[in-house]
């Protein structure tokens, strides 16, 4: 019994980290004028999702018929495997040169955006270690 709590506490800390990891990108890219497609929560298959539109600024459930059509939105999932998480950003090749992709992004707002994810693991051990 004792391992069993340990490994869903060690999955759980491993989540909270992986969406605050992912949280900074999120940030940095909204920030820098780049679209994030979705916000994910573990790794693929989708168990639930929703989507923000963006004219009503509303959320909605995303009904599965929907998961592999392209949305307007922001899209937030929870998936079935909890060991990580992801920041789907439009964009993420380096060929791409659409306004509001990663791809058109200047070299600053590339590093701003892949630095965040970095930063926020430092902010999140050093506010651990000051409870601590």
């Amino acid at each position: 019994m004792d391992i069993f709590v340990g490994v869903v506490v060690g999955l759980l800390v491993l989540t909270i980290l992986v969406i605050l990891h992912e949280g900074g990108h999120f940030i940095a890219a909204r920030r820098n004028g780049v679209r994030v497609l979705e916000f994910g929560i573990g790794f693929p298959p989708k168990a639930i999702a929703w989507v923000k539109n963006p004219k009503t600024k509303k959320w909605r459930r995303l009904p599965r018929s929907e998961w592999k059509k392209p949305q307007e939105g922001l899209i937030f999932s929870l998936n079935w495997l909890p060991i990580g998480g992801f920041c789907q950003m439009d964009g993420e090749s380096a060929a791409d040169e659409r306004p509001g992709t990663f791809g058109k992004a200047s070299f600053w707002k590339k590093t701003k955006i892949l630095f965040a994810g970095v930063t926020m693991n430092w902010l999140a051990a050093i506010v651990i270690f000051t409870v601590l």
